[in-house]
């Protein structure tokens, strides 16, 4: 789940995405649904819109346009559970936490780099120096 503009996002095993109003007890309202299970939400800023970044059981990751509601699948070769981004670059990391993903946004058909890592990853930050 994440916070935005007054709203929570929630991912669920069956693959939908909700917005939720914090200070409405209306029913969520269901954004998306993806055949598989939504592992991980972010918000990632890109050209000053805002976008959700989704870390599932699909082979990458997947950007969602909270404006025009398009999604972009960035394509791996395994499941991403940790997503992390900004305007440049978006990572994954896979359910085993040993391979580290990273994509340029306009590039989502080609894998930047692929890292191996051990001991597993546990958490991640991305931080764009000014």
């Amino acid at each position: 789940f994440c916070l935005l503009d007054g709203k929570l996002y929630i991912g669920t095993q069956d693959g939908e995405v909700y917005a939720c109003e914090l200070n409405r007890s209306s029913a969520p309202e269901l954004l998306v649904r993806f055949k598989e299970t939504i592992y991980m939400i972010k918000t990632v800023w890109i050209a000053s819109e805002a976008h959700l970044l989704l870390g599932n059981k699909q082979y990458g990751l997947v950007l969602f346009s909270l404006i025009s509601l398009k999604q972009t699948l960035y394509q791996g070769d395994q499941a991403i559970r940790w997503v992390e981004g900004n305007e440049d670059f978006l990572v994954g990391v896979d359910t085993e936490g040993y391979h580290l993903y990273i994509w340029e946004v306009g590039q989502p058909k080609q894998i930047y780099d692929k890292i191996y890592l051990y001991p597993a990853i546990q958490d991640l930050c991305l931080w764009k120096k000014e």
